[in-house]
Parts: C-alpha cells; structure tokens; sequence
C-alpha cells in the first residue's frame, strides 16, 4: 500500500489499519451519526491539530481539515498513493476531503473559534 515516500513514512508511524487510533476515531464518528439520525446525509466535518502524518481520521469523517506546525508532513494529504489509501479504506460513501495548513500553535486558530 507504500509506493510513495509520503505514504510509506504514514505507514511507518500509525501501522496503517492495524493504528489503535482507529477504534477511537470510528467510535466518535458513530455518535456523530447517531445524533444526526435525522438528517439522512451525513456530514461530518473534523478538525486535527497537530496531526503530524495521521491520515486516518480520513477514514471516518468526510472531511478533514489537518493542521500541523511541521510543513514537510503537508505533502501527505495531496499525495496520490494517500488518497487512494483512504480511497479503498473508509467507511463512508462521500468522497473524502483531505486539506492541510501549517500553523504554529502559539495563538488559537481561526477554524477552532467558528
């Protein structure tokens, strides 16, 4: 599932489907939906500070805005190898949406105030 520098440093540091992330990120989607039961699209949208390469969240929420202080982990979420990761892995039906920022974290971030 490497064949990309991006995706194969992924994998080296969350062991890809095997991460223990994933319970976590699968059970906070599922009380998500189950709130939104009245509304039959889902739409999740997440928000991860300090992600560092942790593409897996993707896999559970639709949308996924990564934010990370260290502007060599950016690539990942544009690389090709990555989004077909998720692609073949999540467990939703929508596309995924995968966006990066650099940010410090020295002030609060726009995003997290609205």
């Amino acid at each position: 599932a490497g064949g990309s520098f991006q995706m194969s440093a992924f994998l080296r540091s969350y062991k890809g489907l095997s991460d223990w992330h994933l319970d976590i990120f699968r059970g906070i989607a599922g009380l998500i939906l189950a709130n939104q039961a009245a509304n039959p699209i889902p739409s999740i949208k997440a928000l991860y500070p300090g992600c560092h390469r942790h593409i897996s969240a993707s896999l559970f929420f639709p949308s996924v805005t990564y934010i990370d202080s260290d502007a060599r982990v950016t690539p990942l979420f544009s690389d090709k190898k990555a989004i077909e990761w998720v692609d073949a892995h999540k467990e939703y039906e929508q596309s995924a949406k995968m966006d990066a920022m650099v940010k410090n974290f020295d002030k609060p971030h726009e995003l997290a105030k609205s």
